[in-house]
């Protein structure tokens, strides 16, 4: 197999669409379960009475609230985390192939055996390609051909020790 080689350049959408991604993998169950406790509280507070408007309105605003304030502190940190890290926004080379991913922009190299990589997922617009539980090469499926996002997904596939999740 020859190697994928690929050129992009991340963006803030990219980088977004990531930490989304880390969230729900990682503490969308610790949220919903908080977000269960919250609404039985609210409803032992109200006692009984969850017909009233008073209910509705002491339930709902405070849960938009929070979800608001939630996302737009998600959506904040990402922005700054982003915009603090000047090499984000480097032009990237990437070339994979059987033996390893490697990744190299102005300033860096980066290169990662596919013995060390955890699990690959794909994302509406990313391939994430994790080397850790917290880490992930993020890899843009804008910057492969066709023909290379199924070669990568062939060689990704043929890996019988990598786990992975491709969107349908």
């Amino acid at each position: 197999m020859s190697p994928i080689e690929l050129s992009f350049r991340y963006t803030e959408a990219d980088y977004q669409e990531f930490l989304r991604h880390y969230f729900w993998k990682n503490r969308s169950r610790l949220y919903l379960a908080l977000g269960v406790l919250a609404l039985v509280a609210l409803v032992i507070t109200q006692r009984g009475d969850t017909a009233s408007m008073s209910f509705w309105i002491s339930t709902l605003l405070p849960v938009t609230l929070i979800l608001v304030l939630w996302w737009a502190i998600l959506r904040f940190s990402g922005r700054r985390a982003f915009q603090m890290t000047p090499e984000m926004s480097e032009e990237r080379n990437c070339e994979i192939d059987a033996d390893k991913i490697a990744v190299r922009g102005q300033t860096f190299l980066s290169e990662f055996q596919w013995a060390g990589v955890l699990y690959v997922t794909e994302t509406k617009s990313l391939i994430l390609v994790y080397n850790s539980k917290t880490n992930a090469v993020m890899l843009p499926k804008r910057a492969f051909s066709a023909e290379q996002l199924a070669a990568f997904k062939n060689l990704v596939d043929s890996n019988p020790t990598l786990a992975t999740k491709w969107k349908p």
